[in-house]
């Protein structure tokens, strides 16, 4: 459990926004010590931190304000922003005074705030700040494994009904003796089929490679998680390209899936990120997009792709391509 915190932190991006430099600065110099990735901005315009906060993909927002009436002015306008250009889950910390804690506890009932910690005056625990941060990241790690488990919940209920199903049919058929209920699911494994394959014969043998797709199509993601399921890979998915890279922090990928045209943050944008923090993903990417035009593919190219497919396109020339990746002959 440790470790996992630790590589969390490592992979974190924490923000910390102020309109007084000293204050941030004292911020920071209590946090370095524990977070490898911190970005301090000092601005007396909400509009400015707001900007610059949407660019830095930050897991943690930290209100170093004196005045906390500034600080749920900042929280509530990247809110709103938030409903026209979504954003990457992310949690927010706001620092008080010892008078303001009542209005701190009021900014959290409104949702403005996740958490306060009463910074001033100064006391004896340089540990609060730290703990509040590092239990942010937690909670955002804990969601996103919540929802994973939703989705593996309702892929294995389908899976059950549809055994159910067809064990139901074969009862019903005349002469039916009842066997013991393994043999009943191994002969389902047996004879359904999977892209012209039994179940039991694609059940994999050894280590599954990881595999991030990062589509908004659900037509696409089910069409990829077929294909890449027959194949014995290890799948997760994001809608948009904040969450892709939000699970590209938390979790090392054998190979990502990227396509281009997103709402909100694009398969381009996350390639330029990824340029200008290559240590959030080692793995390779693939792009898979509509875009056929050259520049588009060559751009894709330099900033770091190991290779492009063109949609629509045939499961010999992707699987081809993931098997190069894979093999880092790119």
């Amino acid at each position: 459990m440790l470790t996992g915190s630790l590589l969390m932190n490592k992979h974190s991006v924490v923000f910390i926004a102020g309109s007084n430099k000293s204050i941030v600065e004292v911020v920071y110099a209590q946090l370095r010590d524990e977070f490898e990735k911190l970005i301090m901005q000092v601005s007396s315009s909400v509009t400015d931190l707001q900007h610059e906060f949407s660019l830095s993909y930050a897991d943690v927002l930290i209100l170093a304000f004196e005045d906390l009436g500034v600080a749920a002015h900042l929280s509530e306008s990247l809110f709103n922003a938030s409903l026209k250009t979504p954003l990457k889950p992310y949690r927010v910390l706001a620092l008080c005074s010892k008078s303001d804690v009542k209005r701190a506890y009021t900014l959290y009932g409104e949702r403005l705030i996740n958490d306060y910690v009463v910074y001033w005056p100064l006391t004896y625990d340089p540990y609060r700040l730290v703990l509040s941060v590092r239990q942010a990241i937690d909670d955002l790690k804990y969601n996103d494994d919540a929802k994973q488990l939703l989705r593996e919940v309702a892929a294995l209920k389908k899976t059950v009904a549809e055994q159910t199903s067809w064990i139901e049919r074969v009862r019903s058929t005349p002469g039916f003796e009842e066997p013991d209920m393994a043999q009943l699911l191994s002969a389902y494994e047996e004879e359904v089929l999977i892209d012209g394959k039994s179940i039991a014969s694609q059940i994999p043998k050894g280590p599954q490679k990881q595999v991030l797709v990062v589509d908004d199509d659900q037509f696409q993601r089910s069409v990829l998680r077929k294909l890449l399921m027959a194949e014995h890979y290890e799948i997760r998915f994001a809608e948009n390209g904040s969450d892709g890279l939000d699970m590209m922090r938390r979790r090392q990928f054998d190979l990502v899936l990227l396509d281009l045209m997103m709402p909100g943050m694009s398969g381009l944008d996350v390639m330029k990120y990824l340029r200008r923090h290559p240590d959030t993903v080692t793995a390779p990417v693939i792009i898979i997009s509509g875009e056929h035009e050259k520049e588009v593919v060559v751009e894709c190219l330099k900033l770091g792709a190991s290779g492009y497919v063109v949609k629509p396109y045939t499961r010999k020339t992707l699987l081809e391509k993931i098997d190069k990746a894979l093999s880092g002959d790119s």
